[in-house]
């Protein structure tokens, strides 16, 4: 598994990759995957340190007990709203949400 995590930030938005002029421009995510990644986590726009914070411990929290990466993401982003802060609907995860960074015990 190899999951990729960006958060926005201004020198992020100005990456452009050009396919060709008959495609045009495509987006950091979409490099991403193209490449072979299989879990893009992003956000639209910048967030604050203290939502980045929050938002990190709570989703590498519930993957490193093996939860599934939708979930984690779900978790993480209420963990936001709880708490006020308007970020919470900035994270975006391109991928399988069912997918698990830790396989259960017992499995390969």
């Amino acid at each position: 598994m190899d999951p990729v995590v960006t958060e926005a930030s201004p020198e992020m938005k100005k990456v452009i990759v050009n396919r060709d002029s008959a495609h045009g421009a495509i987006s950091l995510a979409e490099a991403f995957l193209l490449a072979g990644v299989h879990h893009y986590l992003g956000t639209f726009w910048p967030v604050s340190d203290a939502a980045a914070k929050h938002f990190a411990v709570e989703l590498y929290g519930h993957l490193a007990k093996g939860g599934s990466f939708g979930e984690a993401v779900t978790r993480a982003r209420r963990k936001l709203h709880a708490l006020n802060m308007p970020d919470w609907a900035n994270y975006i995860h391109y991928g399988d949400p069912n997918a698990v960074l830790v396989p259960e015990s017992g499995t390969d």
